[in-house]
């Protein structure tokens, strides 16, 4: 059994004078300087959104709520986002975050992918909560699988309840994101001319269709002096900000041709993993 001694039992240890005031003195320094996580936040930008900043809004009927739809960054971009949420305050106070200030916040509300145009988000604002005519300011913050926290930029808008909304803009067109098998075989061969420096030769691939917009592969190659690859392969359309973009994976191994012919790729293959 593991015996305690009383506090009053152990001797007294003093701390020098000098160590003693060095000590309050950098605890009063780390008070006073701003804190470690001010504006630690990644860059969500909005590329359209329903109402527009600085629209004037009736918010009636009071017991309903005025919808709010935003256009952003594709979750692929941010390697899934985990949850978006929009916050409104009532000042335009920025918290040790770098985001609105919670102690002004009146409304929020968490936001989805919408059912019938994807790539949009939509939320709403509660109309029952703003009850003082006058300038909101309202901001979309989100978490991602990652654990990285992105924010957008701080937007407003003024409750007037005399004011006539303007109808919604229709969505911006969608971005054609479909992809085809000759497609999948060039980023094949680009994807590996990018890791290796070298185009792939003696390539054998199989390409099945993963969606409109995305392709499975399994291919064995060689690129470099004698090396062979075998793996798999995964490619992607995905739209930002209007433009369509392809991203890569691949998942495999590579030896040399003197141990495959002795061991094959199983004994002696080392895994590599790529993407853009």
């Amino acid at each position: 059994m593991r015996r305690f001694r009383s506090r009053s039992a152990a001797p007294a240890r003093r701390r020098p004078v000098g160590v003693l005031k060095l000590l309050i003195a950098v605890a009063i320094a780390a008070a006073a300087l701003p804190g470690a996580d001010a504006v630690a936040y990644a860059p969500m930008p909005i590329y359209w959104m329903s109402p527009g900043s600085g629209s004037a809004l009736p918010l009636m009927p009071r017991v309903g709520s005025t919808p709010v739809v935003i256009r952003s960054e594709p979750m692929s971009y941010f390697n899934m986002i985990a949850g978006i949420q929009l916050e409104v305050s009532s000042e335009n106070v920025i918290g040790q975050d770098g985001t609105l200030s919670d102690d002004f916040v009146l409304d929020y509300d968490y936001i989805h992918n919408s059912d019938t145009t994807p790539g949009y988000y939509v939320t709403r604002f509660q109309n029952f909560r703003y009850t003082v005519a006058g300038t909101y300011y309202f901001q979309f913050l989100a978490y991602t699988y990652a654990g990285e926290f992105v924010a957008s930029p701080v937007y407003w808008f003024v409750y007037d309840p005399s004011a006539v909304p303007a109808p919604a803009p229709a969505p911006a067109p969608g971005v054609d994101l479909s992809m085809s098998s000759s497609n999948a075989a060039t980023y094949l061969r680009r994807l590996v001319k990018m890791k290796t420096g070298h185009s792939p030769s003696h390539l054998s691939s199989r390409c099945t269709r993963a969606s409109a917009s995305a392709f499975d592969c399994r291919a064995q190659f060689q690129s470099g002096p004698g090396k062979r690859y075998a793996g798999s392969f995964h490619f992607e359309h995905v739209d930002q900000g209007g433009t369509v973009y392809w991203t890569g994976t691949f998942s495999g191994r590579v030896a040399r041709r003197s141990c495959l012919r002795r061991h094959g790729f199983r004994r002696c293959g080392r895994a590599v993993t790529w993407s853009t």
